[in-house]
C-alpha cells in the first residue's frame, strides 16, 4: 500500500492514481477523525462520487442539505459548490472517485503544504487551490 497522505485530521489513501488510470480517474479512501471537513468549495476540473464506508457524514450541495450515513452514495458534478463533514464521533471513512484524474496530485500538494500543522488555513493554499481548479467562495 502507498504511504498515507496526512492532511490535518484527514488521512488519504490513494487506491488508483491518475497516472495509473492514464488520467481518466482517481480513487481514494479518505478517513476523517472527528467532526471535520472542508469548507464550501467547487471543483472546476472533475466530477466526484463519494461512497460512505463508516461514520455519519453530512453534505451541503449548493443550497441542499443531505445526510450521508454508512452505505450512502453522493455524486457531485464539477462547478457545483459543496462541503461535507463527519457528524459521528471518531473516524469516518469514504471512497471517493474523481473523474478525470488529478485529485491525488492535489492531495499530495496539500499534504506537503500542511505538514506539521494542526489546523487548515485554506487561505494559505490559494496557489495550490488555483493550480487544481478548486475555489472557495470569498464569504468563507
Amino acid at each position: 500500500m502507498r504511504d498515507a497522505l496526512k492532511i490535518v485530521d484527514a488521512t488519504v489513501h490513494v487506491l488508483v492514481s491518475s497516472k495509473e488510470s492514464g488520467g481518466s480517474y482517481t480513487i481514494c479512501q479518505v478517513e476523517i477523525n472527528g467532526p471535520e471537513g472542508p469548507p464550501m468549495h467547487t471543483h472546476g476540473y472533475e466530477d466526484g462520487f463519494f461512497y460512505i464506508l463508516e461514520g455519519n457524514f453530512h453534505f451541503q450541495i449548493g443550497d441542499k442539505s443531505q445526510a450521508a450515513p454508512k452505505g450512502t452514495s453522493v455524486f457531485i458534478s464539477r462547478q457545483t459548490p459543496f462541503a461535507f463533514s463527519n457528524r459521528a464521533p471518531g473516524v469516518g471513512r469514504f471512497l471517493m472517485l474523481c473523474q478525470p484524474g488529478g485529485m491525488d496530485l492535489f492531495f499530495q500538494d496539500v499534504n506537503a503544504a500542511s505538514r506539521g500543522r494542526t489546523n487548515m488555513d485554506w487561505t494559505r493554499l490559494t496557489s495550490i487551490l488555483d493550480k487544481h481548479g478548486i475555489s472557495i467562495p470569498k464569504e468563507q
